[in-house]
């Protein structure tokens, strides 16, 4: 046997063995099994089944920086561990919610790792691989539970150490043969984990300390194949830094026997997908340019002395890419600035590259606070552009006046969007003299659902501006005819 358990109970037999007390770290460790159930059931645990439902909040997709985060509501959520194989698997029942509270659609997703291997299934049953950032997010969360850290912690080739107390709570730091290190709090009257810490990062925030909080602890049934009654969380919920993304409530936890929880498929042989910037080129007009080629574009504007973006969405390399792009396409002038339309992660996963790039961003007021913080973001874990270039952030505020930006042949009149559930400080921009309006999420051609096309509609109107033509970030380019008809279709 190579349960660290084993040793424990030849130590309590008697000192004649010449063992040892467990240190203070590990008394821990086998006072909180106690707590649960006791150090044989926990020791000895080789499954784990969570079942219960909850919510999924969407980070990065509020109104305002400082709003409450829309969620997903999660209807039902098995979640399988499978501790000797190392695998995982989850399978959830989830309604989006557009920010008006609207559904707007139901979707089953499944998803798991299988070692060093994440991957996805679709609803119609199609595999495939994930990305290495999700297999190492995934391998974390194996260890995301009091039951399956304490086995772990029980484990041989595991290292606990560093107890010390922290806002009235025992703290240990446990640390996998992996590497890994999670920072366990306990209470120190029942000694139930109150919560798991763990540092890790994310590619807009940077470095990030994830918590996972527990509480309401309830007696789940049947474990250890001979009948303990583990007491474990009912309530779990998840943070990243200050953001809450999950809140899950268990209905059910037992260690039934579980299928086979391997990668799927070809998911195990198949590469790990890699993010590719691909940037396309389209002429839009004179000293006009869409870059596009994925899910999130960016247009180009040539003015009289210097370039400007609209839009470094995505991550560092998309930005990069279409910096690069921009830079060839008119190396005459210097490319000065980016307008950020919106806060949204997906849309301003690239601004930290910009910044690193020299340009000055244009944004609204009301967000100016969130992309102080997003540029002085330590990102060392996996350092990005800013963090191995530091530029200092310059910012150009938009009120709800219009800011104009150029002079003599061309200008962009930039301008707040009125009031509108998706987000409360998106910008557009407008170029009088080619009648073309430049907009993000408010209206894609050809999407199912178009619940802000009035508000980009009326904003139009309210401006007075005589716009032809829409060139929006995602999607192409299309006729103002097309707007109109959709939100007046009585209209000769």
């Amino acid at each position: 046997m190579t349960r660290k358990s084993l040793t424990l109970l030849i130590c309590m037999v008697g000192v004649v063995y010449g063992c040892a007390a467990p240190s203070p770290e590990m008394q821990l460790i086998i006072d909180s099994a106690e707590a649960m159930g006791g150090e044989r059931a926990i020791s000895r645990l080789e499954t784990l089944v969570i079942e219960g439902d909850g919510r999924q909040y969407r980070l990065g997709q509020n109104n305002r920086p400082s709003d409450d985060l829309p969620y997903y509501e999660v209807e039902s959520y098995v979640r399988e561990i499978d501790l000797l194989n190392k695998n995982w698997r989850v399978g959830q029942t989830r309604s989006s919610r557009y920010p008006t509270g609207n559904p707007v659609y139901s979707q089953e997703q499944t998803f798991g790792t299988d070692g060093d291997i994440a991957y996805n299934i679709t609803e119609d049953g199609t595999v495939s691989r994930a990305s290495a950032r999700a297999a190492a997010e995934r391998l974390v969360d194996q260890y995301d539970h009091p039951a399956t850290l304490v086995n772990l912690a029980l484990t041989e080739g595991t290292v606990v150490a560093n107890l010390r107390q922290e806002d009235g709570q025992d703290v240990v730091d446990i640390t996998a043969p992996s590497g890994q290190t999670y920072m366990m709090y306990v209470d120190s009257d029942t000694k139930f984990p109150t919560s798991i810490v763990t540092v890790g990062h994310d590619p807009i925030l940077g470095d990030v300390t994830r918590a996972t909080r527990f509480e309401d602890y309830f007696e789940g049934g049947g474990f250890g194949g001979f009948g303990a009654r583990l007491t474990l969380p009912r309530g779990i919920d998840v943070y990243i830094d200050d953001f809450p993304t999950w809140e899950l409530r268990v209905d059910t936890a037992t260690d039934r026997e579980l299928d086979d929880l391997s990668a799927p498929g070809e998911a195990g042989s198949a590469p790990v997908p890699e993010f590719q910037a691909n940037v396309q080129v389209e002429e839009i007009g004179d000293g006009i340019w869409l870059l596009a080629g994925q899910s999130h574009h960016s247009v180009l504007v040539e003015f009289d002395d210097f370039l400007a973006l609209v839009e470094a969405p995505q991550n560092d390399a998309r930005a990069l890419a279409v910096i690069a792009q921009a830079r060839e396409l008119q190396p005459e002038k210097p490319l000065q600035y980016v307008v950020s339309t919106h806060h949204h992660f997906d849309h301003s996963g690239g601004i930290r590259a910009a910044v690193s790039e020299g340009l000055t961003v244009i944004t609204h007021q009301t967000n100016a606070e969130f992309y102080e913080d997003l540029a002085q973001r330590s990102h060392t874990r996996m350092p990005d552009a800013l963090e191995n270039n530091p530029q200092e952030l310059t910012l150009e505020l938009v009120d709800n006046d219009i800011y104009e930006l150029g002079e003599g042949r061309r200008t962009m009149e930039i301008a707040r969007v009125r009031p509108n559930d998706h987000t409360d400080a998106m910008l557009v921009g407008y170029l009088p003299r080619e009648r073309t309006l430049i907009e993000a999420d408010l209206y894609t051609p050809n999407s199912e659902e178009a619940p802000f096309a009035e508000v980009l509609l009326q904003t139009i109107e309210e401006r007075e501006w005589r716009v032809e033509q829409v060139l929006p970030i995602h999607g192409q380019l299309f006729e103002i005819a097309v707007l109109e008809e959709l939100v007046n279709p009585e209209s000769p």
